[in-house]
């Protein structure tokens, strides 16, 4: 589906992504819509090439990269730095600002 249709799929899923996050807000689910949102535009990134990612990354990957606070949100984080790990040819030219986020997790318990 995603190889004949990227453009109404990608959007698909960027609202899909938007109105559960929305729904969330403000409650104790909220981490887990934000990990199965990462995790689809992983997978998605896996499958194809030629979707633009970097609206995601930046409304939903780097804010998580970006929090001092290690302790909040841990599997959000994990996600993130997945989808930094598998999709980082996608960024090239936020590479060494990415891995200037990275560097601060590596401490983290």
């Amino acid at each position: 589906m995603v190889l004949q249709f990227k453009t109404p799929f990608m959007q698909f899923c960027s609202d899909f992504i938007d109105c559960k996050r929305q729904s969330s807000a403000g409650t104790d689910d909220e981490w887990k819509c934000k990990v199965a949102a990462i995790n689809l535009a992983l997978e998605i990134g896996r499958v194809e090439k030629c979707v633009d990612f970097m609206n995601f990354l930046a409304k939903q990957v780097l804010p998580e990269l970006q929090e001092r606070n290690m302790a909040m949100r841990p599997l959000v984080k994990a996600a993130s730095i997945k989808f930094v790990f598998f999709l980082h040819d996608r960024f090239r030219d936020l590479l060494g600002f990415i891995l200037y986020l990275l560097v601060a997790h590596l401490g983290s318990k």
